[in-house]
């Protein structure tokens, strides 16, 4: 973006240097340019007089310095061991979230840089055994029958498309505990998918559980959970929370307010995210397609 000369093109300057080896000796005899031979050297006086100090500027512009004081000798500028500490300080800060999980998978970082609350139990201690996925209706039944004891409960949809319209209802999340969660699949059909309980099915044992006030219900972006119920002839009521609008009341300018985002931000916990399980590009999988 360095201005330069007005109407004067990289061929016209070569020209004009060529027979004139520098701009302090063209302005030596600036009247001498009209004399030479390129196109439009009868002009050219005119416009570098009227353009001198832009000229001059350009050109301090686009000179390299040389003399510029340095605290540092070049040996001490090598490579050395990153800082892993300031480092996740730096990327937390910034929303780098990538960076950041890259830096938690090599275990790089400790629980003090990454913010983490005095007392939290750390995500390596998690019971992943607290994790189920319910096959069977009986499962499934118990399983709600335990749930309308809770004050509140976490809920996720997962489908086939992004796209409310046109999704299918994959399966159900349910979380009543921190530590502690079950997903429900009703629509999982890849080649040698194991007998899952039925959609039509579970939506009738949901419908009353998930229409009431009481349990309470979160979630990440009820919005879109809400309309795919609705497709079902569910409407989602009781709802006491949405993290990701919560996201955005708490910090409106923040660039992201996605699951993965929020995870690394709040629990210092880098999620698995869609495309680790579903692939990229043309080949990515949808959910109903996903390995039980």
């Amino acid at each position: 973006n360095i201005p330069g000369l007005p109407k004067v093109g990289e061929k016209t300057a070569q020209a004009m240097l060529q027979q004139i080896p520098s701009i302090d000796a063209i302005y030596e005899n600036v009247d001498a340019v009209s004399e030479l031979s390129f196109r439009g050297a009868k002009t050219m006086p005119a416009k570098l007089n009227e353009y001198k100090d832009q000229l001059l500027m350009s050109r301090e512009l686009a000179t390299i310095k040389l003399d510029v004081a340095m605290e540092l000798q070049p040996e001490e500028l090598t490579i050395q061991t990153a800082d892993s500490e300031k480092l996740a300080e730096l990327y937390s800060r910034c929303e780098f979230r990538r960076w950041l999980g890259e830096l938690m998978e090599s275990g790089a970082a400790t629980d003090q840089a990454l913010g983490k609350a005095e007392g939290e139990k750390p995500v390596s201690d998690i019971n992943r055994d607290a994790y189920r996925v319910l096959m069977t209706e009986k499962e499934v039944s118990d399983y709600l029958t335990s749930l309308k004891k809770c004050d509140y409960f976490a809920f996720d949809t997962e489908t086939t498309s992004l796209n409310y319209m046109q999704a299918e209802l994959v399966g159900v999340s349910l979380a009543a505990a921190p530590g502690e969660a079950v997903y429900i699949p009703v629509g999982h059909d890849y080649m040698e998918a194991p007998e899952q309980a039925g959609r039509d099915w579970l939506l009738e044992q949901l419908k009353p559980l998930l229409e009431a006030d009481k349990p309470q219900k979160v979630g990440q972006n009820l919005k879109y959970d809400a309309h795919i119920l609705r497709r079902y002839k569910i409407r989602l009521g009781g709802i006491l929370n949405d993290t990701m609008l919560a996201s955005y009341v708490f910090n409106s300018v923040g660039s992201r307010h996605d699951m993965d985002t929020l995870s690394l931000h709040y629990l210092n916990h880098k999620t698995i995210s869609f495309e680790e399980i579903a692939g990229k590009g043309a080949k990515q999988l949808t959910f109903n397609q996903i390995d039980l």
